[in-house]
């Protein structure tokens, strides 16, 4: 079980970060979430055919 990451990013894209997890914590989310924007990035967009 880990302590909860509250991430808040403004619109000029600034990030708010507020959590006491260990910095090895912090790039396991970090890796999960690049990978996670890698396959977003990857998949057909809504109403587009090739």
């Amino acid at each position: 079980m880990v302590s909860p990451v509250l991430a808040i990013v403004t619109p000029d894209r600034k990030v708010i970060l507020r959590t006491n997890v260990s910095p090895e914590v912090l790039r396991w989310f970090g890796e999960d979430l690049k990978n996670i924007a890698e396959k977003i990035g990857a998949a057909p967009k809504l109403g587009k055919t090739h």
